[in-house]
């Protein structure tokens, strides 16, 4: 297969990103870029307060600007959604019937950030769609993309999140949740009873975290009462998770500032915010942090999207057993 015969469609939500990728990665000196948002802003019925109304007709003229380009053999990129199932899935039949290698570029980029892209366009009068879309879109997704997977010849997936940064909890997450005893005054004796270094470790998700370490910069971030539980609970971390450093681990007194303390190791640190990433199990956590712009996981969605470890972690224990 030669070079004019490969085709590149894009996939993701309005406002992800894909048209900034292409202009980054893809040289269009070499392809034909067809675009239903670019024929859009071209028409001469087009109107900035209702794009809508001549979508389907700008989708219809893109698809057969891509039938007439096809019959010229040249190379050429999809700026479009790529989640309408039929519309999607016919053109890469008809690409593939006439000797296209067909790639798919995945940019996954979460709703809401997609939301305010598109409402900074609407404030400014730029380009964009109506919200509605955008959330009826986010829903259908997942299976697009793994429809698109399917077919493809080759799927590359560009995350908006790079997880260079990992906040991880203590309590739920890497030890055990522990239903903790009160005296008989209602209260927890964090002194007397040892909570902390005496949790059993969730080894499932520290095994995966040890092996991201080796990439990724790892940092506990942890609900402390006390001194004294900071102590049980640093004690607990070196025993079972060595490969975190010491100078990054952080306690907060409160669970419920935690995402202020986010917010202030990412500009301590100087970090980026769409490099960081906090594991966390209570949704109310999560749901204040997802509002710093940073990228948020129970730890049940962080063992999926990292199942692709398992492998990894099975190669590392029979290399230890051989030696």
């Amino acid at each position: 297969m030669n070079e004019e015969n490969i085709a590149i469609i894009m996939l993701g939500l309005p406002g992800s990103g894909k048209t900034t990728y292409i202009n980054n990665n893809v040289d269009l000196t070499k392809y034909y870029y067809i675009s239903a948002d670019a024929i859009r802003l071209s028409h001469p019925k087009y109107d900035p307060k209702h794009p809508e109304a001549i979508q389907d007709e700008c989708v219809r003229l893109a698809e057969q600007e891509l039938y007439e380009k096809v019959n010229r053999k040249g190379n050429l990129v999809l700026d479009g959604g790529g989640i309408n199932r039929k519309y999607t899935l016919n053109i890469i039949k008809h690409l593939k019937a006439n000797g296209y290698k067909v790639h798919v570029v995945f940019i996954n980029t979460p709703v809401d950030i997609c939301l305010d892209r598109n409402n900074s366009r609407i404030t400014s009068n730029e380009r964009f769609v109506p919200p509605s879309v955008i959330i009826d879109k986010a829903y259908s997704l997942i299976e697009s993309s793994k429809r698109l997977q399917a077919v493809a010849d080759e799927f590359v997936e560009v995350k908006y999140f790079t997880d260079e940064n990992i906040f991880v909890d203590m309590d739920g997450v890497v030890a055990e949740y522990q239903d903790i005893p009160l005296d008989e005054d209602g209260n927890i004796n964090f002194v007397a009873y040892g909570i902390f270094k005496n949790a059993r470790p969730v080894m499932e998700v520290i095994d995966r975290l040890k092996v991201l370490s080796e990439t990724k910069r790892l940092y506990m971030l942890s609900a402390s009462p006390n001194s004294i539980c900071s102590d049980e609970k640093t004690e607990w971390i070196k025993k079972y998770m060595p490969f975190i450093k010491s100078e990054n681990i952080y306690y907060v007194g409160n669970k419920d500032f935690k995402s202020i303390m986010v917010k202030d190791l990412i500009k301590d640190l100087k970090l980026e915010t769409r490099t960081c990433t906090l594991i966390d199990d209570e949704h109310q956590i999560i749901e204040k942090a997802r509002k710093l712009g940073i990228h948020v996981m129970h730890p049940s969605k962080f063992l999926v999207e990292y199942e692709e470890i398992k492998h990894e972690i099975k190669i590392l224990t029979i290399k230890t057993t051989i030696l």
